[in-house]
């Protein structure tokens, strides 16, 4: 907008999300945030428990043992809690847009970020330092994760490829490409056997990441998946996507587990809990829904967002479930009870 014109008139977002929740807008890659950087959170009173960003909140991510909870958000920043006292130990900014992705180390040495303006930024948690810049991609950078003992940083985009990185220089790996679109998430298999990649076509397609060829393609969303993550064991694979539904696959063999419906549009976020009983998955009406994945059953539903749901973490051994959402609030559940922590 034209900083000069002064002339009230409704911002482009709400147009472009009335259309879209009418459905006469294709459904975009990302869907608008409810609350823009920059304009006041709605009904603060609502809020019963979590943390303030005060702009929508995209990405979540928990160190593996809980001494962080990283949060970013569309006001390009990304804030470090401790999820115990719910306190803000720093924020990390510098980020040249949106924050659209977080990943911690499997050591917690390391915290990377993707954003807005294509680049991955690696961070020295402890100290707040920036220590290296990932430049490559040439659009926004939707997804990472780190593979086991940090050996690679994955990192998938809007321009159609994934990326792998060593994290410890900083120095490109290779480039899978061949996705069918956009890369909008991505999780690596609990003994980096396997790289999972979702896109705008609908398919999940696992690669070998030591050597960069495509393994097998998982068909079936009706829609772009927007979410991915492992179970603990890599027994199982879950992706999210904008039809409204969570597919269960054994990566192993290709074959479809479970279907667990009851979203009601896009599932944005999905964690497996550290022992595998639950899967947390959140998107669009701000709703948690925690699902057992042995059986495909809806164990209990998390409410009290008031936006869509964008990041969701576990804590260690599952003590709290962290969810982020668009309401600019990071709220955390004790996943046993339902309750806020």
């Amino acid at each position: 907008m034209n900083p000069g014109n002064h002339k009230a008139k409704t911002p482009l977002w709400v147009v472009v999300f009335l259309l879209w929740s009418a459905g006469l807008l294709a459904a975009p890659a990302h869907p608008p945030p409810l609350v823009p950087a920059g304009e006041p959170m709605a009904d603060p009173e609502r809020i019963i428990a979590g943390i303030d960003h005060r702009s929508s909140v995209y990405a979540i991510a928990s160190d593996p043992e809980g001494r962080w909870l990283a949060s970013g958000a569309v006001d390009g920043t990304v804030r470090l809690w401790d999820p115990a006292t719910g306190d803000l130990v720093r924020s990390l900014e510098g980020q040249g847009g949106w924050v659209s992705s977080l990943a911690f180390g499997p050591d917690g040495r390391w915290l990377a970020s993707g954003s807005e303006d294509g680049r991955v930024r690696l961070w020295d948690p402890t100290t707040g330092d920036l220590l290296h810049t990932l430049e490559g991609h040439q659009d926004e950078v939707t997804s990472l994760d780190f593979g086991p003992a940090g050996r690679w940083l994955a990192s998938g985009a809007d321009d159609g490829t994934v990326r792998l990185w060593d994290p410890a220089t900083g120095a490109l790996v290779c480039t899978l490409e061949g996705q069918g679109g956009l890369v909008l998430s991505l999780d690596f298999g609990p003994e980096g056997r396997w790289l999972a990649s979702g896109s705008a076509d609908g398919t999940v397609r696992l690669w070998d990441p030591a050597t960069g060829a495509l393994v097998r393609s998982l068909e079936g969303h009706g829609g772009w998946v927007r979410s991915l993550a492992f179970g603990p064991e890599g027994r199982r694979l879950a992706a999210g996507s904008s039809d409204g539904t969570v597919r269960l696959w054994d990566p192993a063999t290709g074959d479809l587990v479970h279907t667990l419906a009851g979203h009601r549009s896009w599932v944005l976020g999905l964690a497996f809990s550290p022992d595998g009983r639950w899967l947390a998955a959140g998107g669009d009406g701000g709703t948690v829904r925690l699902w057992d994945p042995a059986t495909g059953d809806l164990v209990r539903s998390l409410e009290g967002h008031g936006g869509s749901v964008r990041g969701l973490a576990f804590g260690p051994e599952g003590r709290w479930l962290a969810s982020g959402s668009e309401d600019g609030r990071v709220r955390l559940w004790d996943p046993a009870t339902g309750d806020p922590v």
